[in-house]
């Protein structure tokens, strides 16, 4: 429980053990959707993007995931009065809104802003624990880790691919390459962030009823 729900006392090897295991299950789930004849790329993407069964499968996942955070994050926060922790239940729940509503797509150049604002909201956050007393959380960092990376593939693969000058069948494969790179490292932050988001509203829940005991 301890490793599987994080909070902002777990460590770095707690953290990159979630996003490990994130990693590992996201990335058997597209092997194994391509080795039955399933469009992998299609479950990695949104579901109104495609009509296929599959559609939708990991990425509306990482939406539940990342809604359940961040309201049982906002909503304990609101309990015990927890402004760092009610930035985290933010911060998840307009990730949730604009992944499950595709909101940063449909702005098409101007999605900057959007990448922008989460950047301001991650910033956020950090200066919040800080100014409570505690280190920059290690979950946090590494869930901002694996989001920048994933938005730098999202801005850069297509680029490499023209730059390279790619044509036909090698070019849909490598397209396809950079969805897989940049999705599932996403997910793998939804897990990470989620679960601290989870984990720090249980943990504060828990800390509240044993003082209301005492």
């Amino acid at each position: 429980m301890h490793t599987i729900l994080l909070t902002r006392q777990s460590g770095l090897v707690a953290s990159l053990t979630v996003l490990l295991v994130s990693l590992c299950a996201a990335s058997l789930v597209v092997v194994g959707l391509h080795l039955t004849g399933f469009n992998a790329i299609d479950a990695l993407r949104d579901a109104r993007l495609s009509d296929a069964p599959e559609a939708g499968l990991v990425s509306g996942a990482g939406v539940l995931l990342m809604g359940l955070g961040g309201v049982v994050a906002a909503t304990c926060a609101l309990k015990t009065c927890d402004v760092p922790l009610g930035a985290v239940g933010l911060f998840c729940c307009l990730f949730a809104l604009d992944d499950g509503l595709l909101i940063h797509e449909l702005l098409g150049d101007w999605e900057v802003a959007v990448f922008g604002l989460y950047g301001l909201l991650a910033a956020l956050i950090l200066l919040l624990f800080r100014a409570e007393g505690w280190l920059y959380p290690w979950p946090v960092l590494v869930a901002i880790a694996a989001f920048a990376f994933s938005v730098s593939i999202d801005f850069v693969w297509s680029e490499i691919v023209h730059f390279t000058q790619l044509t036909g069948e090698i070019e849909r494969i490598a397209l396809a390459l950079g969805i897989v790179i940049e999705d599932v490292p996403k997910f793998a932050g939804i897990c990470v962030l989620s679960s601290f988001a989870i984990g720090e509203a249980v943990s504060n829940l828990w800390q509240g009823e044993g003082a209301s005991a005492v």
